[in-house]
């Protein structure tokens, strides 16, 4: 029974696996690849970028830190936001930044050049700067996709689990896959199980051992289970016939051998000496047939019993 599980189980557990990644597989081929169109345009968004630049630049020489800090805090939440990473990848203005930001504000201090960064929920441009105190950083404009709420960045965990090749989100999935061939494979092993444990019942001397009240599960399985239990109660109905019919023949039996005896012990009386030899043969006989009933009555009572 634990391998017809098993079997079924992992059946079920593959043919799910095979058809994620085969859908996975053409997501992915018949996705078109955002990526060298922003490559392709990369001058023309730099050129935006380097508008934003410098009005970080005279941000910062006029009004400082804060002054930058009001200036982010202006934007409209539809329009691209930008962030400013020091060398040691921390932001210029307190806040919230994307993870993202953080990935592309390390390429770009590493390439030294304008980087573009896609993912799922955006993407980012990204190119050194140079601070009023003439330390180096990084400038990267984030442009949010429509469909999520603005102003509210994701849940930590969201973008921590379920960003672009996290294995959690697959872990998750054969979870979840797992879970679910495991109760398919339950619906259909359970009613199996069931008739097997009334099989060995019924083989064990119950006769009375039904399956088709108790069993759940699909259709054909119990039209299984009910089709048992006529088997079962046509093999009790002939088994009960068989027994009945032994304990009647061997009660009609034994009242012509009661009477056989009395006749024969009558006949003794009046027998001849020649005669008396023949009439105890058959009263041996007599003796005989009527011990093989007593075995029968015997048989059918123990079998009643079991």
């Amino acid at each position: 029974m634990r391998n017809l599980f098993l079997k079924i189980f992992l059946g079920f557990w593959l043919t799910v696996l095979l058809a994620g990644l085969l859908m996975w597989l053409l997501a992915t081929l018949t996705r078109p690849d955002e990526q060298p169109v922003l490559e392709k345009h990369l001058r023309f968004v730099a050129r935006g970028l380097d508008g934003y630049a410098d009005d970080a630049l005279g941000v910062l020489r006029e009004r400082g830190l804060a002054g930058w800090r009001a200036y982010q805090q202006s934007l409209p939440p539809d329009e691209p936001r930008p962030f400013i990473l020091t060398t040691q990848l921390r932001p210029l203005a307190d806040g919230p930044v994307p993870p993202m930001v953080v990935d592309l504000a390390r390429r770009v201090l590493a390439e030294g050049r304008v980087e573009v960064l896609k993912r799922r929920r955006g993407f980012a441009i990204g190119r050194t700067l140079q601070l009023p105190n003439g330390q180096p950083a990084a400038l990267v404009l984030h442009f949010r996709l429509p469909g999520r709420e603005q102003g509210a960045p994701p849940p930590r965990w969201r973008s921590r689990w379920f960003d672009d090749g996290h294995p959690v989100g697959l872990f998750i999935f054969l979870l979840v896959s797992a879970g679910v061939c495991l109760l398919l494979t339950r619906s259909l092993t359970r009613p199996i199980g069931q008739l097997r444990r009334a099989t060995r019942a019924f083989a064990a001397g119950r006769l009375e051992t039904r399956v088709g009240a108790d069993l759940r599960g699909d259709r054909e399985l119990v039209r299984l289970g009910q089709d048992f239990d006529r088997m079962a109660e046509r093999i009790e109905a002939l088994v009960t016939g068989q027994q009945r019919l032994l304990r009647d023949i061997s009660h009609e039996l034994r009242s012509p051998l009661a009477r056989l005896g009395v006749a024969l012990g009558l006949a003794r009386q009046k027998a001849p000496e020649e005669l008396i030899a023949s009439l105890d043969r058959i009263e041996r006989e007599s003796e005989r047939l009527n011990a093989l009933i007593e075995e029968l009555l015997t048989l059918a009572r123990l079998e009643q019993q079991a």
